[in-house]
């Protein structure tokens, strides 16, 4: 039969009924855990390991909590993460190094200590695209996507206050910075950067919000080069940078850091 969706509150009576009747539960991992998936249902519980919550907080979290706050935040998101391996049924993980990072803390969290839960991988696939002449003479770089507080977006404005200048047919766009729905999900002051450079460069800069999939997919054509820096660190090592997926099927050239999934297939 095929599958309905409704939109339900994951409070109160309704979604508790909702969950005594399922056969699988679905979530993330810092969703899984927040919401006491795991205690609430006898359902097949599959996770999604693939966003790595507890590193990225240790960028974002202290943006957020004052000093004296941080360390009972990391022990939260600690016992999230035990919490979701212990009632966890499998896991989906994206690449070598999220599948070697998760199995050794299984070994730490399994509930059936010597039994190897499922700890699925889940592909990417990239089928390039035919390449399209550009219709003009002006050079088109961007930045795609939020300025997340482990990205690196400042350096990059740095280069362009040196670019700009001396290039006018040079163009950037910022797009999708600015995270839609929470404000503290994104650095303030890399935004507050980008703003000022687009008021020095007007002709030059622009800041593009969020668009649809579709809308994107089609904007990237336009593209000549994508720069996408983050931070040195765990977090570089264990996600994976989805942004560049369709960068690679539009063939647009990248330049990025070292360290994460997809930096040495540009490399």
């Amino acid at each position: 039969e095929p599958l309905s969706k409704e939109q339900i509150s994951q409070h109160g009576d309704e979604f508790e009924k909702l969950l005594k009747q399922s056969d699988l539960v679905y979530a993330d991992a810092y969703h899984m855990a927040n919401f006491r998936l795991g205690k609430r249902t006898k359902a097949f519980k599959l996770v999604d390991l693939y966003i790595p919550f507890f590193i990225e907080h240790r960028y974002s979290l202290p943006f957020r909590y004052s000093d004296d706050q941080l360390l009972a935040r990391f022990q939260l998101d600690q016992a999230y993460l035990n919490d979701t391996l212990y009632f966890g049924d499998a896991f989906l993980a994206a690449g070598n190094r999220q599948i070697d990072l998760y199995s050794g803390l299984m070994y730490l969290f399994d509930r059936d200590y010597g039994l190897d839960l499922p700890l699925l991988n889940l592909p990417f696939l990239i089928s390039p695209s035919e390449l399209k002449p550009k219709s003009n003479n002006d050079i088109h770089l961007a930045w795609l996507g939020g300025a997340w507080h482990w990205f690196d977006l400042s350096s990059v404005i740095k280069l362009l206050k040196i670019w700009l200048p001396d290039n006018p047919k040079l163009k950037f766009s910022f797009v999708g910075i600015e995270h839609p729905t929470d404000s503290r999900l994104h650095n303030a002051a890399q935004i507050q950067e980008a703003e000022n450079l687009a008021k020095d460069y007007p002709n030059q800069v622009q800041i593009i919000s969020w668009m649809n999939y579709a809308e994107y997919c089609s904007w990237l054509q336009k593209l000549d080069l994508a720069i996408v820096m983050s931070k040195t660190g765990n977090e570089s090592r264990f996600s994976i940078r989805t942004r560049f997926c369709e960068l690679l099927e539009n063939q647009i050239p990248i330049i990025c850091n070292q360290g994460d999934y997809f930096s040495d297939w540009i490399n």
